[in-house]
């Protein structure tokens, strides 16, 4: 396998890790009460929400061992 092949497979299995981080990051921001950005009912809105998604969504994935 050529350095060229090798680099290019190895910036694909990067690039899902890398926007992961980049949504984390910016989620981050966004919910940090220092900056402001979203008001305290977004916040509390948006913790409810996460909290249902949470609660919910593991119920539509099927398990991995059947």
């Amino acid at each position: 396998m050529s350095i060229s092949k090798l680099w290019k497979l190895f910036i694909t299995a990067l690039m899902p890790l890398l926007k992961l981080l980049l949504l984390t990051v910016v989620g981050t921001f966004v919910a940090l009460q220092r900056f402001n950005i979203l008001s305290k009912s977004a916040r509390k809105h948006l913790n409810i929400v996460s909290s249902f998604v949470s609660v919910v969504f593991p119920f539509f994935i099927p398990p991995f061992w059947s």
